[in-house]
């Protein structure tokens, strides 16, 4: 349901271009930055942990926010990580 929603908010960004960027500097602290809540989404449904971060630096590929270079980073450090441990490379 969270990924279904990060990727609804992507869609009217694409579909309408009002979505603020906070939403989605939020979006990726509560449910990818943040450890606890990752492993905790990952844990409960390993592969919409992974598209949901996927979504987040897509996001930003496609300038509906612009992320710090370390926030940038760390989202795409833990997307490796639920990537890899999906996948069933990382230790758990």
């Amino acid at each position: 349901l969270i990924e279904s929603h990060v990727t609804n908010t992507m869609g009217w960004s694409a579909t309408t271009g009002h979505v603020d960027p906070w939403v989605y500097q939020r979006l990726s602290e509560t449910f990818v930055l943040d450890e606890a809540m990752r492993q905790r989404l990952a844990d409960l449904n390993p592969e919409a942990s992974v598209r949901m971060a996927g979504r987040l630096l897509e996001a930003s590929d496609r300038q509906y926010w612009t992320p710090d270079a370390a926030t940038l980073a760390a989202l795409q450090r833990a997307a490796d990580e639920l990537e890899d441990r999906m996948e069933g490379i990382a230790a758990e």
